[in-house]
């Protein structure tokens, strides 16, 4: 990237690179994000956060978003080192503060008998939400496109993952801190625009490494999808757009049902519990009910993995086996779900609980 690209504007940029950014700026719109934000990028070397760097800092000037970045080399590969000192020195040239972060994945993976794709991640966002606290940035910001969300997609099919979460990574998480904007976007379109701006990126090896479950599902699963249907691309936007309608549903009817029958929290240092009356439960749907126990079971795994305890996803098999316990009236039973997290029927209450 030479010197001129420094002066990055909408006004400047070919005609298709400039619709492009529009469009994440109409995207940032339509997930009520209007107001000047601080945001922290999360960036890699590869051409989408390349897209996605040189996108938001063309976006700043007309959103007045303050702007840091953070590259992380995971201690995989060689060429690491070199990928990070490519985000640092785009982030000079973009005038954009960036943070290098280093991590030793195959450790954590061995010590914590995960896998190098799971530990990755789990290191990787939660270094990413410690630079984003530090920065005292709103929001991460991840590279993540149409065509990551339709593996996302595929993935919780087959790890039976149940709906609406079926639909794929959400745009903006809250809870997270965490935005991706580029969801709307394929691959392709953030190639052609980083093309289109003469910048060089630099590819992950690793990303054909047939090992590692997303690259199988990439490579091999895809193909033969878009073989029976070549728009299955929209299919999967379809079912996403679905979900995201239906999450706002069951989250506004179940705070509705919250709100007329109560509950009870508790909170300290050692543990955490959340408990529903019979009342409650009675009144509800077995399909609200289901979703109650889900949104439960993902508040305390949050709050545990805030304090550094990881929790794994709740069975579908779990989820039925306490819904037959409440159906029946079954008292006293205790189901563990991950994350340590203990659940029992008793005295016409349900309780959640965990230890912190």
């Amino acid at each position: 990237m030479d010197s001129s690209n420094a002066d990055l504007s909408l006004t400047r940029l070919p005609p298709k690179a400039a619709r492009l950014c529009l469009s994440v700026e109409r995207s940032m719109y339509a997930l009520g994000l209007g107001r000047p934000l601080r945001l922290l990028l999360a960036l890699s070397g590869g051409v989408d956060s390349t897209a996605l760097a040189c996108i938001f800092a063309i976006l700043a000037a007309r959103r007045h978003d303050t702007l840091f970045a953070a590259t992380l080399n995971h201690g995989l590969r060689r060429e690491a080192c070199q990928e990070v000192q490519g985000c640092l020195t785009l982030c000079q040239k973009l005038g954009i503060t960036c943070k290098a972060l280093t991590c030793d994945v195959a450790s954590w993976a061995q010590q914590h008998k995960e896998g190098l794709e799971e530990a990755a991640r789990t290191i990787r966002y939660r270094l990413l939400e410690e630079t984003r606290s530090a920065f005292d940035a709103d929001f991460v910001v991840t590279a993540h496109h149409a065509d990551d969300l339709n593996e996302d997609i595929l993935m919780r099919l087959v790890r039976g993952c149940g709906w609406p979460a079926l639909g794929g990574m959400s745009a903006r998480d809250d809870q997270r801190h965490l935005l991706r904007p580029l969801l709307g976007l394929k691959k392709k379109a953030l190639t052609d625009f980083v093309r289109a701006l003469h910048l060089s990126w630099f590819e992950d090896s690793s990303n054909n490494d047939l090992r590692f479950t997303r690259n199988r599902f990439r490579h091999k699963l895809l193909p033969l999808l878009e073989q029976e249907n070549p728009h299955i691309s929209k299919a999967f936007e379809h079912l996403h757009t679905l979900a995201k309608v239906d999450t706002h549903f069951w989250e506004t009817y179940l705070t509705q049902a919250l709100e007329r029958f109560g509950y009870e929290l508790h909170l300290d240092e050692q543990s955490i519990s959340i408990s529903y009356t019979k009342a409650l439960l009675d009144a509800l749907h077995p399909a609200a009910r289901l979703r109650l126990y889900l949104r439960t079971l993902t508040l305390i795994s949050e709050k545990r993995r805030t304090l550094g305890h990881q929790s794994g996803e709740a069975k579908a098999s779990q989820l039925f086996a306490l819904e037959d316990c409440v159906q029946r009236g079954k008292g006293g039973k205790t189901i563990l779900f991950p994350g340590r997290i203990s659940v029992i029927f008793q005295h016409k209450r349900l309780c959640f609980s965990a230890q912190l």
